[in-house]
């Protein structure tokens, strides 16, 4: 007996004898796409990977094709044709690349339904890999502007990263610096350069939120777009202004394409993150110039001040040694003429000049503390003060102690060795004790030594331990001490230029204890003073 079968019969028996064995391959498929999209590396390898993995379990061969290699539109519905199914990569709202599979036996609709499943978890793996990718982009380029402190060449470096990653052939980026727009252009013609520098006056943000066209042609008003958008090359066009920190619109990002609908999302929100670090960028730069131009001006003065100081000092000296001077030939030619009483005004007299020449030598040398940079050479710290007791010839009854192991420290030799002068000079010179003590030592602290010079003297009260580092401030009459109240200042301003702290401990009747701390390295010198001594 020979039976004959309908063809629709005959299918669904083959269906039934296959459609298991199917649906446990494409199960175990699934499984192990699931695997392969949840691993790392590089997601173009990664998508190869999967390509071959649906082989043969959903088609003969099986491609997926991402919108950024695409030479023309994408389907956005999925589409069943006999032996090939095509189905469109969806991720919120837009089509980011298609999923296509041959056999060649007719495909069916349960095949349609498996072959969108798989495409819906690649979609969301292309969109999560590019997202990265698009994230490691825009850091690269955030670290490329942190590093210019030109505006011009932050101008030029954004419109070509805009440029190139969107793929637009024409770009335009400028800001407004003091009102006058600066811009960089990419892809232009000359005729295009020329026209857009023709109309750079107005050159100025018209939106305050990214614009999107995707044919220009069928916008009513294209005269109100920007500078680029009138080129007659522009069909597709994307504009995403750039803002400054309060929030004020400072610039804007221009794109252009002769094809259509040739920006999507994606192309806006990676201009739209380059916007945003355009705008720190442009300011960081910015601010850096003005801080390059306002040190060279200070450079400038600090170079006039210190002319007229010297200039100011030897004007000075000169008539105050001809008063020296005559009061000691008065006090010679009068001989024992000159009363008690007058041989007291000459020798006060005298005593006045050379602390008025103390005096100017006080302000030169606080005038230039912290300013004059030496080279730092490595420092036995107990040199310099027992060099500087050896200058200052205390009398033969002062007692004077330096801490036998004093550290080794890498510093300029001179700003420390007028700390210590001024320091040991004052425990000196204010101890009215017949056998003054003085002690010099040092502490480890963090990043360095504390310093400190002890004396067995008066004591400062502690409402005076504030007032005692200002400038030409004294405790007691200046005819009394000889002291021009300048050596603390001094002090202060030494240390605190070399990254230090200085300070006192002392009550009244018990001594003083004078203390600074100093790096045991070098400062560093300040960022700009690196950038601007680059050769």
């Amino acid at each position: 007996m020979i039976e004959a079968h309908s063809p629709d019969e005959r299918v669904t028996e083959r269906r039934a004898r296959i459609d298991p064995l199917r649906d446990r391959a494409r199960l175990g498929m699934l499984a192990e796409v699931s695997t392969l999209l949840a691993s790392s590396g590089d997601y173009l390898t990664v998508l190869q990977r999967l390509t071959e993995i649906a082989v043969p379990a959903l088609g003969d061969a099986c491609s997926v094709q991402l919108a950024e290699d695409a030479t023309g539109p994408l389907p956005d519905v999925a589409q069943l044709a006999g032996t090939t199914i095509t189905v469109p990569l969806h991720v919120r709202g837009r089509v980011i690349g298609v999923l296509t599979c041959v056999r060649s036996e007719p495909y069916d609709r349960d095949d349609l339904a498996f072959s969108e499943e798989l495409a819906r978890r690649v979609a969301m793996f292309v969109d999560n890999a590019m997202l990265l990718r698009d994230l490691e982009t825009l850091n690269g380029i955030g670290q490329q502007l942190a590093e210019l402190h030109d505006v011009d060449e932050v101008v030029k470096r954004v419109c070509e990263a805009a440029t190139l990653l969107t793929g637009a052939e024409l770009g335009l980026f400028f800001t407004l610096s003091d009102s006058e727009p600066r811009y960089a252009t990419c892809g232009t013609t000359f005729e295009e350069a020329a026209a857009i520098a023709d109309h750079q006056r107005e050159l100025h943000p018209t939106h305050r939120r990214a614009l999107r066209i995707d044919d220009i042609r069928r916008t009513a008003a294209p005269a109100d777009l920007g500078v680029l958008a009138t080129l007659a090359r522009v069909t597709s066009y994307l504009a995403v202004p750039v803002k400054g920190r309060r929030g004020d619109v400072i610039g804007a990002i221009e794109l252009g394409h002769s094809r259509p609908g040739a920006f999507d999302v994606r192309a806006e929100q990676l201009v739209t993150g380059i916007a945003s670090l355009t705008a720190t960028a442009t300011d960081s730069a910015r601010l850096f110039q003005e801080a390059h131009e306002l040190i060279a001006a200070l450079e400038r003065s600090n170079r006039d001040l210190d002319h007229f100081a010297y200039v100011t000092s030897h004007d000075l000296r000169a008539p105050l040694r001809g008063i020296a001077n005559l009061s000691a030939w008065v006090e010679e030619d009068m001989g024992g003429k000159l009363t008690p009483r007058s041989l007291e005004h000459l020798h006060l007299l005298r005593g006045r000049v050379q602390r008025l020449e103390d005096l100017i030598e006080g302000v030169l040398h606080s005038s230039r503390a912290g300013r004059v940079a030496d080279e730092p050479i490595d420092i036995e710290t107990g040199v310099p003060p027992t060099e500087i007791v050896e200058l200052l010839s205390p009398p033969p009854s002062a007692r004077i102690t330096i801490a036998p192991h004093m550290p080794r420290l890498r510093s300029t030799r001179v700003p420390l060795e007028q700390v210590f002068m001024n320091l040991i000079s004052n425990a000196l010179k204010h101890n009215p004790r017949p056998e003054p003590r003085v002690e010099i030592g040092a502490e480890p602290v963090d990043g360095g030594w504390e310093f400190f010079v002890r004396d067995d003297g008066p004591g400062i009260p502690p409402r005076f331990h504030a007032q005692i580092w200002g400038l030409f401030q004294t405790l007691k009459s200046r005819d009394a001490t000889g002291s021009t109240g300048i050596g603390l200042a001094v002090v202060r301003r030494i240390v605190e230029a070399h990254g230090g702290r200085a300070w006192v401990e002392s009550e009244e009747g018990h001594g003083a204890t004078f203390r600074f701390t100093w790096p045991r390295t070098p400062v560093r010198s300040r960022s700009w003073d690196r950038h601007f001594h680059k050769k």
